[in-house]
């Protein structure tokens, strides 16, 4: 098997830790204050950093391919990087770019409220496709794109860069993965619709969180959502398929939503032409992943701080993926790999091995019940997981 390599977003995460609930913060956060923080820490961030170390952490060969800029901030991301990887099978292609600034997060991380993101796009909001033309050596099996919604150049005229980019990789004949993030305060005209309408042929996996997928798919849905006490309340088994079904009639075989401390909803192409190219890649056993429906609830743990959790899911699914795993196996997996992410303040430090991911998912390892409607999703018979009613080897409609 060749190596994943993941390009698109990076920047450096600038953790700020406050021991407050939100009241108290809100309070204290007022014009010419003073509020103590706690700990602050610096990290590669993004989906190239956090999925790229996840990998490597959990040993599979990776790629790293983005471009910072050439300031003191893009030095200190970049050399973090390379004491992070310096013992893994990864191969750095992170380079700076000219005239524009490196991308960095602030981010407000506290154990009693959701954090808050003030956010420098730099580099991030000028990459084109030819800044991610991998032009080393190393045979490439998969390729894992992140966070077009806050990466301007890639979604301007209805994504026409974001395509070419997966045209470019989709002609190569491998594997080809794209994950996303909440759009933020990037042009409102954008229609969502018509750029995943546009680049969606070429994608085989997409792994976005349902929050964002409801604002870009249904924005008037997402609005009358924010209104409910808890968003969850919202989603729903028939919400969840109708955003998958909208990926799979759009070309992508493998729609994989996160749903935070939900878990993981997975809905595949009933075609088995969709896994043609999939299998060859990847090794898996198309005949497990033709037209499944799957619910994988996460794990319990003590949360330190969420960020790059998502990250860090799309890690191991595409790791264990890559080995030819099942879907249950490939599922819990990535929940796995998630929740021992979400352990620590900051999204790599608490990844671990794969074998130590595995001996504890094995050790019995318990999981949260899903805060959902689980209405038409039916548990597997010990518990592991939900199946929905079109699963095709366990659903009740077949």
């Amino acid at each position: 098997m060749g190596r994943i390599l993941i390009g698109g977003h990076i920047c450096l995460d600038i953790f700020l830790n406050f021991n407050a609930d939100w009241p108290e913060f809100l309070k204290n956060f007022t014009p010419g204050s003073q509020i103590k923080t706690e700990n602050s820490i610096f990290s590669p961030g993004g989906p190239v950093s956090n999925t790229g170390i996840s990998l490597g952490k959990l040993g599979t060969p990776t790629i790293l391919l983005s471009k910072t800029g050439p300031d003191e901030l893009g030095t200190l991301l970049r050399e973090k990087l390379g004491t992070i990887l310096a013992d893994f099978d990864v191969e750095l292609c992170v380079q700076p770019a000219i005239n524009s600034e490196t991308s960095h997060t602030i981010i407000i991380n506290s154990s009693e409220f959701d954090r808050i993101f003030l956010h420098t796009t730099g580099y991030n909001d000028l990459m084109k496709a030819n800044d991610l033309i991998y032009s080393g050596k190393s045979e490439i099996s998969l390729f894992h794109f992140g966070y077009p919604p806050i990466m301007a150049s890639m979604i301007d005229d209805n994504g026409s860069e974001l395509k070419k980019l997966f045209k470019y990789y989709n002609n190569l004949g491998i594997i080809t993965s794209l994950d996303t993030c909440m759009p933020g305060s990037l042009k409102s005209d954008i229609i969502w619709k018509d750029i995943f309408a546009n680049v969606s042929p070429l994608v085989d996996i997409i792994m976005p969180g349902v929050r964002e997928l409801i604002l870009m798919m249904n924005p008037s849905r997402y609005s009358r959502m924010s209104d409910l006490t808890d968003f969850n309340q919202g989603i729903n088994k028939s919400l969840l398929d109708t955003l998958a079904n909208d990926m799979i009639n759009m070309g992508i075989a493998i729609v994989v939503l996160k749903l935070g401390e939900n878990g993981l909803y997975m809905k595949t192409s009933p075609k088995i032409e969709s896994f043609s190219k999939i299998s060859k890649s990847s090794g898996i056993n198309p005949e497990f992943w033709v037209g499944r429906e799957i619910l994988m609830p996460s794990f319990i743990v003590r949360n330190a701080g969420t960020t790059g959790a998502g990250d860090a899911a799309t890690a191991g699914f595409l790791s264990d993926f890559m080995n030819g795993k099942n879907p249950e196996e490939v599922l819990e997996f990535a929940c796995a790999v998630a929740a021992f992410s979400v352990e620590q303040t900051d999204s790599v430090s608490g990844i671990s091995s794969k074998e130590n991911t595995l001996e504890r998912i094995n050790s019995g390892w318990i999981k949260k019940i899903p805060s959902l409607n689980m209405r038409g999703l039916q548990p597997q018979k010990y518990g592991r997981c939900f199946y929905g009613e079109s699963d095709k080897l366990f659903g009740s409609k077949n």
